[in-house]
């Protein structure tokens, strides 16, 4: 660098460092007079702030006056330069704005005061308003001219111990107040209690606690009455009190006690009643029963309470009335119950049927009535469960028995005629009902020891009527469906005209009918009846068919001679034996009996048949074996083969055509034949 720049630039930096250092200088001046402005306004702040934050305080002392001359004050001097002179006016200016800032603690006492005032001006409290206000009011003088910390701080003390007083004084003034309407509401609350006392046995008691309060409250109204002397009277009154109760509870107990005894056997009477019964509710023997039990041990134990006795009472009392009434409704309802059978209708009396053969029983009726009648006129608290019960029995018992006695004889005479109606259409079963009737004749002529034996006469008849037309029917049924199921008749009815399924299908669906006696039922059962008696007359006509078309048929087997060696020709001869034996037979003979001579002939014509070609065939070979034989004589066995050959022709010949007579002859006689030429 040359030489001229570097002087150039020296001189430029000195000539910086110049300008710096004077602006340096004058800066400094006017920051340390910032300075001190700050400090005084920054006081001025705060000042402001502090009454800010308080300014809801009421005040009554003239506090803002002083406040604004402070700050006043402070701002005139702002422009002092004298340090020294700056740090003396700071100092007591703070100085006299704590004494300010205490005035406003007084304040703010002051304050509650006057709220607690405003709460206190009832007019008990007048003394205690006044002495408070005025001491207040003399503080807040002395405070608002005072300049001294110590000063404020015992007008503060003052004016919190007057408060404290003031509220204490309040208190007892309170608790007097208080005491006294305690008292007098303890008065009218025992001058109402022992009002109740109506009974004469309370009268020394009361008599007792009314001295009492009279001595006490002569002694309440006493000038200059303590609060403490006041609360002891209150107490007085209460333990005396509470000492008259005491008495009248013993007093209450042994009279409780005694009343519960006598309810007991009260109770135990009632228990006894007959009509108190036990029953699924709450009303029943049992229950009084453990009313009474615990009742006895209440008695026995001494600690129980009047209270416990009285409610005691009251249970017994409500068992009891329970009982009571169960009593009474018990009476009432059997009452009714007599009343009403008593006055139920006698129309059965009248009865038709009844009146032919009463046997006395309308006088039996009317003798329990009167005796019933008897009964409901008397007083019915005189009236046993017992009696009330046999005189209900007894009517019960002759009215239900004459009921009984008449429906039985209407039963009966429906049977007669449900009888009479249908011999003339059908008697498969007559004689079982003939008989049932005889049965229930007899037995409603008897002489019953009671008359309640006639529900159960009764009961057979209904049965026997109420059966007669199933019975009817059943028996019809069975009789066709034996008829249907007989192996016997199946051989006859074979076609289809005289089909069983067809004769009798219309009763193949007919299970079941009422059993009342109705035309609809009766002709049902005519009906089975009839075609019953068509079935059997059908059957008789079929089996003597047979007959004839077995006899006819036998003609062509009959041999006249018997023939032991061939079985065949033997059977031939039993058969005609048989049909000799029978020739007798018409068509009026019993059909079993023509059926029985059908199946012998039946039982011959099969053993014929059966035997017949085995006895055939045995002759043929015996021939064939004796001509096949050497040996024999030639002569013979040609003689024999001729007639073999002659005979076997003329046997094959009739057996096709039937005629089975011919071909045993021919049999019999080709035998002989070979017996006698061999």
């Amino acid at each position: 660098m040359k030489k001229s720049k570097k002087i150039a630039l020296i001189v430029l930096g000195l000539a910086t460092i110049a300008a710096v250092s004077t602006t340096a200088y004058v800066f400094a001046r006017k920051s340390n007079k910032t300075v001190k402005e700050n400090k005084i306004t920054s006081l001025i702040n705060e000042i402001k702030e502090y009454q800010q934050q308080n300014s809801n305080v009421k005040d009554d002392i003239a506090l803002n006056v002083e406040f604004k001359t402070l700050i006043d004050n402070l701002d005139k001097q702002k422009d002092i330069k004298d340090e020294k002179e700056l740090k003396n006016i700071l100092d007591s200016s703070n100085a006299e704005f704590n004494v300010l800032k205490n005035k406003m603690e007084y304040l703010k006492i002051a304050n509650n005061i006057n709220a607690y005032l405003n709460d206190i001006k009832d007019e008990k409290y007048k003394n205690v308003h006044t002495e408070l206000l005025n001491k207040m009011n003399e503080q807040n003088e002395l405070v608002k001219n005072s300049k001294k910390n110590d000063e404020i701080e015992n007008a503060k003390t003052a004016l919190t111990n007057a408060l404290t007083k003031a509220k204490q004084d309040v208190q007892k003034i309170d608790e007097t107040v208080n005491i006294t309407n305690t008292l007098t509401k303890l008065n009218e609350e025992i001058t109402k209690e022992i009002a109740t006392w109506t009974d004469p046995k309370y009268e020394t008691l009361k008599t007792e606690l009314t001295n009492f309060l009279d001595e006490q409250n002569t002694a309440s109204k006493k000038e200059n009455i303590t609060l403490d002397e006041l609360k002891t009277i209150v107490e007085s009154i209460k333990n005396k009190f509470n000492e008259i109760q005491g008495k009248k509870l013993e007093m209450d107990k042994e009279a409780n006690k005694n009343e519960l005894n006598t309810l007991v056997t009260s109770a135990t009477s009632i228990l006894e009643n007959s009509y108190l019964i036990n029953g699924e509710d709450s009303t029943n023997k049992d229950q009084l029963n453990a009313v009474i039990k615990l009742s006895r041990e209440l008695i026995e134990n001494t600690d129980t309470t009047s209270e416990k006795y009285q409610q005691q009472i009251s249970e017994l009392r409500k068992a009891i009335n329970t009982a009571e009434e169960q009593i009474n409704t018990q009476r009432n309802a059997l009452l009714s119950i007599l009343r009403e059978k008593v006055e139920s209708p006698t129309d059965y009396l009248n009865d038709e049927e009844f009146k032919k053969n009463p046997k006395d029983l309308n006088k039996t009726l009317n003798s329990e009535i009167e005796k019933a009648n008897a009964i409901l006129s008397a007083d019915s608290k005189t009236i046993s469960k017992t009696d009330l019960l046999n005189a209900i029995n007894k009517v019960v018992e002759t009215q239900e028995g004459i009921k009984n006695y008449v429906a039985a004889l209407n039963d009966l005479k429906s049977l007669k005629e449900y009888r009479d109606k249908i011999q003339t259409k059908y008697t498969l079963n007559i004689e079982n009902l003939n008989f049932d009737i005889m049965s229930y004749e007899t037995n409603l002529n008897r002489t019953y020891p009671s008359l309640k034996i006639y529900a159960s006469v009764k009961a057979l008849i209904a049965r026997g009527k109420n059966k007669a037309v199933l019975n009817d029917f059943d028996a019809y049924k069975s009789a066709i469906n034996e008829f249907k199921n007989s192996e016997e008749n199946k051989l006859y009815f074979v076609d289809n005209i005289n089909n069983l399924d067809k004769i009798f299908e219309e009763f193949d669906t007919k299970t079941e009918i009422s059993s009342e006696m109705s035309d609809e039922n009766i002709n049902i059962i005519t009906n089975m009846h009839n075609k019953l008696l068509e079935a059997q007359q059908t059957k008789k006509t079929l089996v003597w068919n047979k007959y004839v078309e077995l006899t006819t048929k036998a003609k062509k087997y009959l041999i006249n001679e018997d023939y032991s060696e061939i079985n065949s020709v033997h059977y031939g001869f039993e058969l005609k034996k048989l049909i000799d034996d029978y020739a007798h037979y018409t068509e009026e003979i019993e059909t079993s009996a023509v059926h029985r001579v059908n199946a012998k002939i039946l039982e011959s014509l099969s053993k014929i048949d059966s035997s017949l070609k085995s006895d055939i065939q045995t002759v043929y070979n015996n021939i064939e074996t004796y001509i096949s034989t050497e040996g024999n004589e030639e002569t013979k066995k040609q003689k024999i083969q001729e007639k073999l050959n002659e005979i076997k022709e003329q046997i094959t010949s009739n057996k096709s055509s039937g005629d089975i007579k011919t071909v045993l002859t021919k049999l019999k006689e080709l035998n002989e034949f070979f017996k006698t030429n061999k």
